[in-house]
């Protein structure tokens, strides 16, 4: 069978489904193919959607969202401390929950979808695009003027001849992870985001606990290629940090590990091009996600939006060249671009060394910490970060050399 449309959406997560939004929006027609029966379901992540993200997307107060006010901070060499905001930061949600709730946004009268179904192909060329996928035992065919690619990090249009390569080892992080429940009503986490940095909790990168109201997502990883020589054994560092964070020292008996998953993770920064013929990548599937934090759900919705803005000025205009399309990248690159960039710089620089440990002095400082969580919690970019914690950093790289 097949079936022709102005779009083909591939991949039902924040960037496509945002995507998928907004084309509607645009009433324009598209056919949205995932491989996922249930948007989110699948996806292996700690689910944390900033503040920010809820406003300007209109998916506040969403079934299942849980929300967080602070964060907690470990540095090498410094004990853990918390950092509580007035007003929440954001939410943790299962990324099932989240699907949910960026479905319902979609306008049923301009769209198809087509969940369950895998991608086999696509080829784009100056006249248009086909896409094959398989649908109930079925195989079909879609043909559109436009594809956006939301496929994950490993794009399905980039199998064959796509845009770009796949990322290195280097560019790619792993991430493993414990799915929790709360085997009693009488203890929880704290509404905070646990961040832990050091090689006790994670191979050069940094281990997480994201609390819902009966579950937690905890986790750690690193880049690729260290996770791989170092051939450390991830659960054990997931053990140790909820034993430390649990009564009793003993996690066993506050938590359930319902689920042990694992997933890669675009780490790489600013990656060019997003774009080619008649094709958009967003989201993962264009290494929009942060190099240090590895959050990327913001990033992708942004994508997706811009994603769609783009094709709809393309449909008006029935231009589909790349130079019309290259408008896309500029787009993005000026909404977070800067935030991969410095983003990948910190990463290089502060996870980069041998152990991650770190004794500066300036991480004393309660207004450092503060802009570092800001910046972990998606309040403000790594740039201003940066430049806020710049003084007290050299106040004390001085201190050390007298």
């Amino acid at each position: 069978m097949i079936e022709k449309t102005q779009v083909t959406v591939i991949g039902s997560g924040p960037a496509g489904l945002t995507a998928a939004r907004y084309l509607g929006e645009s009433d324009l027609q598209y056919v949205l193919i995932s491989k996922e029966s249930e948007p989110g379901a699948s996806k292996v992540c700690g689910g944390f959607v900033p503040q920010p993200a809820l406003k300007e997307f209109k998916i506040e107060n969403f079934s299942g969202a849980h929300e967080i006010y602070g964060a907690r901070l470990r540095f090498p060499g410094f004990p853990p401390r918390d950092i509580w905001f007035e007003d929440a930061v954001g939410v943790n949600a299962k990324r099932s929950d989240l699907g949910k709730a960026l479905e319902e946004k979609l306008n049923p009268s301009n769209g198809i979808m087509k969940l369950g179904a895998a991608v086999t192909s696509v080829e784009c060329n100056r006249d248009g695009c086909v896409v094959d996928y398989s649908f109930n035992g079925k195989t079909s065919q879609v043909e559109s003027d436009l594809v956006i690619d939301a496929s994950g990090s490993h794009p399905v249009s980039c199998k064959h001849d796509g845009i770009r390569s796949y990322l290195s080892d280097t560019e790619t992080g792993y991430g493993f992870q414990y799915q929790a429940s709360y085997r009693t009503d009488e203890w929880e986490f704290p509404r905070l985001n646990y961040f832990y940095f050091g090689s006790e909790y994670s191979p050069r990168g940094y281990a997480w606990i994201y609390p819902r109201a009966k579950t937690a997502a905890v986790g750690t990883g690193g880049l690729l290629n260290t996770v791989r020589e170092r051939n450390t054994a991830l659960p054990q560092h997931l053990d140790r940090l909820l034993n430390e964070e649990t009564p009793n020292q003993d996690y066993s008996s506050y938590l359930h590990i319902v689920k042990r998953e694992g997933a890669l993770v675009p780490l790489a920064g600013v990656v060019t091009p997003s774009y080619g013929k008649r094709l958009l990548l967003a989201g993962d599937a264009a290494a929009h996600c942060s190099p240090i934090s590895g959050e990327g759900i913001y990033f992708a919705m942004t994508a997706g939006k811009l994603a769609a803005e783009t094709v709809e000025e393309c449909c008006k205009k029935n231009d589909f060249t790349t130079q019309k399309l290259e408008s896309y990248e500029r787009r993005w690159q000026r909404a977070f671009g800067s935030d991969l960039k410095w983003g990948r710089r910190i990463q290089r620089r502060f996870m980069g060394t041998s152990s991650g440990e770190s004794s500066s002095k300036f991480l004393e400082s309660e207004d450092v910490l503060r802009k570092v969580a800001e910046m972990l919690l998606g309040l403000k970019s790594v740039r201003s970060a940066i430049l806020g914690c710049l003084p007290s950093y050299i106040k004390s790289r001085l201190a050390f050399w007298q």
